[in-house]
C-alpha cells in the first residue's frame, strides 16, 4: 500500500506533464534539509504532571530529511510540487536531567510525501517563492540512543508503542530563494516549517513533533 502512495505522489505532476505536453515547464529537484526539531505535547486530564515533566526535561534535537520532488508550473506563478522525503525528527534530554547518561536522545524516522503548492515571484536575478501544503507521514520506527558516563558506546533502543501510528497528517510552510545555476540546473535556498498535525499514539501522551529547517536543492528542468 505505501509503495503504490509513493509512486502515485511522485507520478502526479508527470502525469498532469503528459496531459498538457508542456514539457519546459515540468522539473525533477534532489533535495537535503538540515533540521532542528522538537514537539508539541498533549495528555489526558490524570498525567498532566508527566506532561510537564517532560516539557521541563526535554529540548531541540538535530534532525535532517532527504528525498525528490517532481513539479509543475501550472502558471507564471503557480508551481504544484510532490516529493518523498527520508526524515528523521525527536528530541533529547537536557543536560541538567541526566544523572548517570552522557545523553539521551529520541529519534522517529519516517517517509514524507509532502504536495503543496508554491506561489513565485520574479526578482531581478533568481525568484522568492512561498509555499504551503499538506505532508503525509509513515513512521519507519522509535528509537531511543543514550550513552552511559561509564560506557564507551552509545545503545539503541527500539520503542514500540500497542497504540502507535504508522499514517500521520502533517503541513509544510516553505519560503525559498531560487535562482539558475547552470543551462537546465537551477539552485534553491529554503527555510521550511513542517508540522505533525496528528499523534503518534493514542496514549496517555500525545507528541506532535515540528521542525525548522534550511533546505538546499538542486533543480533539473527536462
Amino acid at each position: 500500500m505505501k509503495n503504490i502512495v509513493f509512486i502515485a505522489v511522485l507520478a502526479f505532476p508527470l502525469f498532469v506533464y503528459c496531459q498538457t505536453g508542456l514539457k519546459s515547464k515540468f522539473a525533477i529537484a534532489m533535495v537535503n534539509s538540515l533540521d532542528a526539531s522538537f514537539r508539541f505535547t498533549t495528555a489526558n486530564s490524570n498525567m498532566s504532571w508527566l506532561k510537564e515533566e517532560l516539557d521541563s526535561t526535554e529540548t531541540w534535537k538535530t534532525a535532517f530529511s532527504s528525498g525528490l520532488q517532481t513539479s509543475l508550473n501550472l502558471s507564471s506563478n503557480w508551481t504544484l510540487v510532490g516529493g518523498v522525503n527520508y526524515a528523521e525528527k525527536g528530541q533529547q534530554l537536557k543536560s541538567n536531567a541526566l544523572l548517570d547518561m552522557n545523553f539521551y536522545r529520541t529519534s522517529y524516522r519516517m517517509i514524507e510525501l509532502p504536495i503543496f503548492l508554491r506561489y513565485s515571484r520574479d526578482l531581478k536575478v533568481g525568484t522568492i517563492q512561498f509555499g504551503l501544503g499538506p505532508d503525509f507521514l509513515f513512521l519507519l520506527n522509535n528509537i531511543s540512543r543514550f550513552q552511559l558516563i561509564n560506557s564507551n558506546s552509545p545503545q539503541t533502543i527500539f520503542v514500540n508503542e500497542s497504540t502507535a501510528k504508522k499514517f500521520m497528517m502533517g503541513s509544510i510552510l516553505q519560503v525559498a530563494y531560487q535562482r539558475n545555476l547552470y543551462k537546465n540546473t537551477d539552485i534553491q535556498f529554503a527555510v521550511n516549517y513542517k508540522q505533525q498535525l496528528s499523534s503518534f499514539s493514542d496514549g496517555d501522551i500525545q507528541r506532535m513533533p515540528f521542525s525548522i529547517g534550511l533546505q538546499l536543492g538542486f533543480i533539473y528542468h527536462p
